[in-house]
């Protein structure tokens, strides 16, 4: 079974970063390598000529999602090495305005 892991230590995590703080991230739920993250709808996401988020704050957001879920698991930040996208449909804007980012599991920590 998944160990829980404080909310808000990585709620701490999140808080170091002025790029973090800006987004608005909030941690819905975390297990160790498993987080779940929420980011409200701002209109700055809006990438300026179609009603779609833009692809950066996607990418941040996937970002911020491994790296709070390798630091469930290692109990310490670690870097991105690789992080690939495939963007298989744009984000669209629309009634919720929310985005939900969960990174399902951790595969290796290490080399």
């Amino acid at each position: 079974m998944p160990t829980t892991v404080s909310s808000p230590s990585l709620t701490k995590a999140i808080d170091t970063s002025p790029y973090q703080r800006w987004l608005g991230v909030f941690v819905l739920r975390s297990q160790a390598g498993d987080v779940e993250l929420l980011l409200p709808y701002r209109d700055e996401f809006h990438n300026g000529t179609t009603p779609v988020i833009h692809q950066g704050i996607i990418a941040a957001l996937a970002d911020i999602t491994r790296r709070l879920a390798t630091t469930s698991l290692a109990g310490q930040a670690l870097p991105t090495h690789t992080l690939r996208l495939e963007y298989l449909q744009d984000a669209a804007i629309g009634n919720q305005h929310i985005i939900l980012c969960r990174w399902p599991r951790t595969i290796t920590i290490g080399t």
